[in-house]
């Protein structure tokens, strides 16, 4: 009987601090502060899988930007190349993610700052097609930029730049430009399968008349001599009594221009001539803003300024082929 009323307490005990524990156990688990909205904005906290998200679509908005990243490269000339004056030579490019109206301009020019010339096209207009890849350039003895003409020296390196242009953000721009790696030399001995004796490329000239005849377009003009570089420049300038040596010599914006041949050569105007003006006649289109996005003008419109501007001798630059004038160029002149 001891031992029977000694065991039942035991139980009672057991089953006191059992409920105890339990209970305690509730206590802790109910008090226990949870983390709130509140605390989660504080912290910056995001799911696991929100930021997987997030992270997802930043990475699919680097590589859409990347893709729709206007580019051009230039790939000639290849490393030691000779282009003959005279000769065709294929000027290769390409592009990639360009706006639909994206146009390509082409420079020759040493490397050096604002010494680039443009290239303009034997067909349309003074700039390429983003969309082809290439250009058949004949390689004249005298290339004229906006600012000036140069002459295309024997022996020296040249490289060729490539400018994409077109929309970005509602505004028609340059977007990009390249440079070729590689310099080419030009080299004289025009080829005569090209050119002919009577065929010239990129000649300057003073225009004397223009005038239509027989239902027929006519231009009268004055070859002459053009001297772009400084070393040209003071040479020639010492040659013609001008200066008294070439050491004191000085050189002129706007080029050299010698005129030893009084020859007035008359030629017929192609009915797809080209004729872009840069200077005073650009000048006259717009209101004496030089715009060249407006150079572009045809032979009706070069007649009505050259009848304006009476005896004023305007200097050009024209190719004539097959006895014709295929190309007319008037360059800026300061």
């Amino acid at each position: 009987m001891k031992y029977n009323k000694g065991f039942a307490p035991l139980i009672l005990l057991a089953i006191i601090v059992g409920a105890l524990v339990v209970g305690g156990g509730a206590v802790y688990f109910a008090t226990k502060t949870p983390t709130s909205p509140k605390n989660i904005e504080e912290n910056n906290y995001q799911p696991q899988e929100n930021q997987n998200s997030l992270e997802t679509t930043n990475n699919n908005q680097e590589v859409k930007k990347a893709e729709t990243n206007p580019s051009i490269e230039i790939f000639s000339p290849k490393e030691g190349e000779e282009l003959v004056i005279g000769s065709k030579y294929t000027i290769n490019y390409k592009t990639n993610s360009i706006p639909k109206d994206a146009i390509v301009f082409l420079f020759v020019g040493s490397g050096e700052k604002n010494k680039w010339m443009k290239i303009v096209p034997s067909d349309k207009l003074d700039s390429f097609s983003a969309t082809s890849s290439s250009y058949t350039w004949i390689v004249p003895k005298e290339i004229c930029g906006v600012e000036i003409c140069t002459s295309l020296i024997s022996g020296q390196k040249y490289k060729f730049e490539a400018i994409l242009t077109g929309t970005i953000n509602n505004q028609f721009q340059d977007i990009v430009t390249d440079v070729s790696d590689n310099f080419f030399t030009v080299v004289s001995n025009p080829k005569e399968s090209v050119i002919t004796k009577n065929d010239v490329i990129n000649q300057p000239a003073y225009l004397k008349s223009v005038y239509i005849k027989n239902g027929k377009n006519y231009i009268d003009v004055d070859y002459i001599q053009m001297f772009a570089t400084i070393e040209e420049q003071k040479k020639a300038a010492t040659e013609d009594g001008f200066c008294d040596n070439i050491a004191t010599c000085d050189v002129y914006n706007n080029g050299y221009k010698r005129n030893t041949n009084p020859l007035i050569r008359t030629f017929e105007v192609s009915s797809s001539v080209i004729i872009n003006v840069y200077g005073e006649y650009n000048q006259y289109l717009n209101n004496g803003d030089l715009n060249s996005a407006n150079s572009l003008i045809n032979f009706s419109q070069l007649k009505e300024y050259k009848q304006k501007s009476g005896n004023y001798e305007q200097y050009i630059v024209l190719d004539v082929k097959d006895n014709k004038v295929i190309k007319i160029i008037e360059p800026y002149q300061e």
